[in-house]
């Protein structure tokens, strides 16, 4: 389980019968469960919140196999999640976390046994 905190709520994701689902803490009560990962199998998730100039969106990171890894974009205001994008297909990559910005989502993986990569999304 991963969280963050946005515009006063918590954000929270984990991994429940394989896929990837989001929750949201409003301070009283706790959305129903949305699902991150569609119906495909999700593991390793992780998240990220962006909260600027009006913009409350919510980035999500997580493997659907053992070699692919793919995010997706929530945005809190209107309530949709974007299309899942494809992150790094390669194998022994684990996800280590990432960041984001007004212009770019940069993702950082454990190779197994060695340095930590970084990729960057516009």
């Amino acid at each position: 389980m991963e969280s963050v905190v946005s515009n006063n709520k918590l954000h929270v994701t984990y991994e429940l019968s394989s896929l990837v689902i989001y929750r949201i803490w409003n301070g009283s009560s706790w959305s129903g469960e949305l699902t991150v990962s569609e119906n495909e199998t999700g593991t390793n998730p992780r998240i990220q919140a962006y909260f600027h100039n009006g913009d409350d969106k919510i980035y999500f990171l997580y493997k659907n196999s053992q070699t692919v890894s793919k995010w997706r974009e929530y945005d809190v205001v209107v309530e949709r999640f974007g299309n899942i994008k494809l992150a790094v297909d390669a194998p022994y990559l684990i996800p280590a976390g990432f960041g984001v910005n007004q212009s770019e989502i940069k993702i950082f993986y454990n190779y197994l046994s060695g340095p930590t990569m970084v990729f960057t999304f516009h």
